[in-house]
């Protein structure tokens, strides 16, 4: 009986343990997504498919705001 009680312990153990980690990692990929956008919008992306001219950086379009001023 003492057997059933210590493996069902492991197994609470570890699936508690599992879910803190797949938490920790969910958001972790979700910071890291939003300073992907964040890098992308200051440096600018180049062309590619669906997105023939690309998208300027930050210094870029202030540069044009600037000059229209």
């Amino acid at each position: 009986m003492e057997t059933l009680l210590y493996i069902s312990a492991v197994i609470a153990a570890v699936g508690a343990a599992g879910e803190v980690l797949r938490r920790a990692a969910r958001g972790t990929l979700t910071t890291s997504r939003k300073v992907s956008r964040l890098v992308d919008d200051l440096v600018g992306e180049p062309p590619r498919p669906g997105l023939p001219d690309g998208r300027p950086g930050l210094m870029t379009r202030v540069g044009r705001i600037e000059g229209r001023l």
